[in-house]
């Protein structure tokens, strides 16, 4: 499934909170590139890049985006 650009913003938001426990404005993220299906986002914050690589889970019928741990990398 096709991922907006609010949903993959909100991804990044969540890895972010989930890892360095802040969770900036949806508009302070700049996409730079990302899959589809939002296991793989680029990012930027206030000048920082970067790298959300995950995984989906499935449950049931429903499926997840792992944002825990190990999951998000300060490129810069």
């Amino acid at each position: 499934m096709n991922k907006t650009k609010t949903e993959l913003k909100k991804i990044a938001q969540l890895a972010l909170d989930s890892e360095y426990g802040f969770s900036p404005a949806l508009k302070e993220i700049t996409l730079l590139e990302a899959s589809s299906d939002g296991t793989k986002i680029y990012f930027k914050v206030n000048g920082k890049e970067y790298n959300f690589t995950s995984h989906i889970n499935t449950y049931g019928d429903m499926d997840t985006i792992w944002v825990g741990k190990g999951t998000i990398e300060k490129l810069q």
